[in-house]
């Protein structure tokens, strides 16, 4: 017997845990876009405050 809870026994993933997967997938995907643009941010902010261009 497979230690795998994840699959069913045709060794799938049923489909609402494949939509939760993408799901998850698709959110940490965005976070890691909007904190790549937030610290864009502050690294212009930074560079501002100290006059480098």
């Amino acid at each position: 017997m497979s230690d795998n809870i994840q699959t069913n026994t045709a060794g799938q993933t049923p489909p609402c845990l494949q939509h939760q997967i993408e799901k998850t997938r698709y959110l940490i995907e965005n976070d890691e876009y909007v904190l790549d643009k937030q610290q864009q941010a502050v690294r212009r902010y930074r560079r501002a405050s100290l006059g480098v261009k």
